[in-house]
């Protein structure tokens, strides 16, 4: 799929494998080409404006329902077990720090690697080790006026890959049912494709094959019968981008093309559970994706970047990553405050600097959220010091104080797919400089941010479009149509309101604490 800024758009609509050039070997000519010769279709879309291109689109392909009003305060991470879990909310409430749900990702258990890492066990169900009385917390939680959500994934594990210590009877059940009707993936005849996530996961993990439509079915039964026990509001639904290329689907259809739209039946699967249960009060995050999931997804985050400054993978991919999204049909998007990942390259935890300017950007995000990341002992922290502390309460803040604007883009977006976070090209598509801008977006047609995602960064450039922009800090008027280098401190993203000057978000102050959860 690829969307131009002169206002039209083309999609190449085949799961196949598809190589793509965009004027990388010629300047003057783009082209695709399908590896496995199938019949494809060549859509266009003809605009003529960029949204209507956005629109086009959705008509075809469907588009994201919209999440509940409590989805745009904050939510956050908490993890370790009941006890920490109950620590975090009493610092946070004693904080004033407004949350509306607590996102546990370990309620499965941990799973400890030969490398001395450790993740989440890949099951629907709590650890009543680490969480014990499980459904009782949930009840607690939600009678605190707060949502719950945790975490689940499509990976099916072996018991018999499972250390003794780990329990794998709570595997057992789940995957020879499934192996036994023949709904996981095959390697060959009777052979059960297992793979590990990563080398350094023990654990053999099969694959829900969706060529059975049985699979879909009992995937979605499954997930409805976790909700109905445990009541939780939501979850991550991760992953669903690995499936091999080796492997032999039930149908006998093609292994790359079954990779490909492995991420739209997975969502669906949770899609349909929710529905059934919650009808339309949950949240569901996902990160993978193919043509046609903006019809069953609801919300995107854009994946477990780097917790470093990395122009590959770091905070600077966050705001491009959202961008594209947005044009691809997904206006509900989010992302982790302050990355997951580890750096490949040996770097550590994720700083102090890094943690600030990254919840700035969270803040004027739909979806604020937190993420404790890979290295949930050294990852600087919200209550790491009084300046960070009060940095973040601040900018939870600022995000209810937007929680309006987002409610009424999402209407918006559920019926016609226009993006929350907008490319400037979207709403000043005349204004051919802003085209190429990557790491500037408007919220709607009114906002413009501008994030600082340099180290040690005071100050950016910043493009502003025709018009008179207020600086959302100050109330100062800047007049539009140049690019200028503005201040930026920690604590003063540029940020400026069209037209119109934005005193409730300097203001923030005023907001009630019980109006922001």
């Amino acid at each position: 799929y690829y969307i131009d800024a002169r206002g039209f758009g083309v999609l190449f609509d085949t799961a196949r494998r598809v190589d793509v050039d965009l004027c990388a070997t010629d300047d003057d000519i783009a082209w695709f080409e399908v590896i496995s010769g199938a019949p494809v279709q060549w859509r266009v879309f003809h605009g003529p404006s960029g949204l209507d291109v956005i629109r086009q689109l959705g008509d075809l392909v469907g588009r994201p329902t919209q999440p509940p009003a409590w989805a745009y305060q904050l939510w956050m991470a908490a993890q370790g077990g009941t006890n920490n879990l109950l620590t975090e909310e009493a610092a946070l409430r004693a904080a004033k720090i407004p949350v509306a749900a607590f996102w546990v990702q370990d309620w499965s258990g941990i799973r400890m690697n030969p490398d001395g890492g450790s993740g989440v066990q890949y099951v629907w169900e709590p650890d009543e080790t680490l969480y014990p009385g499980f459904d009782a917390t949930v009840f607690d939680f939600h009678e605190a006026g707060y949502r719950f959500l945790t975490y689940v994934n499509p990976f099916i594990v072996d018991p018999r890959t499972v250390a003794e210590e780990a329990g794998p009877d709570r595997f057992r059940m789940r995957f020879e049912s499934m192996e036994q009707m023949g709904l996981l993936l095959e390697k060959g005849p009777g052979e059960t494709y297992l793979d590990r996530v990563v080398p350094n996961i023990p654990q053999g993990d099969a694959y829900p094959d969706f060529s059975n439509p049985e699979t879909l079915d009992f995937i979605s039964e499954s997930l409805k019968e976790v909700l109905r026990e445990y009541e939780m509001d939501g979850w991550m639904a991760d992953f669903g981008e690995w499936q091999p290329v080796d492997a032999r689907p039930q149908d006998g259809s093609d292994p790359v093309e079954r990779r490909n739209t492995f991420p739209v039946e997975w969502q669906r699967a949770n899609r349909e559970a929710f529905e059934a249960v919650r009808g339309n009060d949950w949240v569901m995050i996902a990160r993978s994706g193919f043509t046609r999931v903006q019809g069953v997804a609801q919300i995107h985050w854009v994946g477990d970047q780097n917790t470093d400054w990395g122009e590959l993978d770091g905070l600077p991919t966050v705001v491009p990553a959202m961008l594209n999204l947005g044009l691809a049909g997904q206006p509900f998007v989010t992302h982790d405050i302050a990355g997951f990942t580890r750096p490949a390259d040996g770097g550590g935890a994720s700083s102090k600097e890094l943690f600030l300017r990254w919840t700035e950007l969270g803040a004027f995000t739909p979806v604020m959220r937190t993420h404790d990341g890979a290295d949930k002992v050294n990852n600087w922290r919200w209550n790491k010091d009084a300046e960070t502390e009060n940095h973040f309460r601040k900018f939870a803040y600022v995000h209810c104080a937007l929680t309006n604007d987002f409610m009424m883009l999402a209407a918006e977006a559920e019926t016609s797919g226009a993006p929350i976070l907008r490319h400037l090209m979207l709403v000043f598509g005349d204004d051919h400089e802003t085209w190429d801008i990557s790491d500037q977006f408007m919220i709607g047609d009114a906002l413009l941010v501008a994030p600082v995602a340099e180290e040690g960064a005071t100050s950016r450039s910043v493009y502003f479009p025709a018009g008179t922009w207020y600086d959302v800090w100050t109330g100062n008027s800047v007049a539009g149509g140049q690019r200028i280098t503005v201040d930026a401190p920690i604590g003063s993203p540029p940020a400026y309101a069209r037209s119109k000057d934005r005193e409730d978000l300097r203001n923030w102050q005023t907001l009630p604490y019980e109006t922001c959860r």
